[in-house]
């Protein structure tokens, strides 16, 4: 087996990061709709309020939460409920994870974000790049490297 050449001091190992980079972006992507459908259906069906421990904020006091990004205001009898309907759900969508306690998305998501580390670690050893450290980068530092890495963030 031949070894790939590739031009301007890119490295297999640089492909290699962004083909699984690539692939952890699409399947999050692909699983976040699915995810986020079945979670406001399960709200919708329910019309869970905010929790009374919210009820100092007038704008959240017996508001209906709908958004799944606000499950957090959930009391927790009626996170139980949540919790349960949404694996449900999960199960009958298809989606598996690796522990039954997991949310398909957060997986995915999280899959990327360490595709991505590989990939800024892979990317800096590039001999122009110098003595890039991931963890001592911005939020916005790391999307232009991901960007200039011609992967989409």
């Amino acid at each position: 087996m031949t070894k790939a050449k590739y031009p301007m001091g890119i490295t297999q190992e640089m492909v290699s990061a962004a083909e699984t980079y690539l692939l952890a972006k699409v399947l999050e992507e692909a699983v976040e709709p699915v995810v986020t459908q079945y979670s406001k259906e399960v709200l919708e069906k329910y019309q869970f309020k905010a929790s009374s421990k919210w009820d100092e904020f007038d704008e959240l006091k017996g508001s209906v939460i709908l958004d799944p990004k606000l499950t957090y205001l959930l009391s927790e009898d009626d996170w139980a409920i949540y919790s349960a309907e949404t694996f449900k759900a999960r199960d009958l969508s298809g989606l598996k994870v690796s522990r039954p306690d997991n949310c398909p998305y957060l997986e995915a998501k999280n899959h990327r974000v360490i595709a991505e580390n590989a990939l800024i670690d892979a990317v800096a050893k590039h001999p122009k790049l110098g003595n890039l450290q991931r963890h001592l980068l911005t939020l916005d530092e790391r999307a232009k490297l991901l960007e200039e890495s011609k992967c989409p963030k």
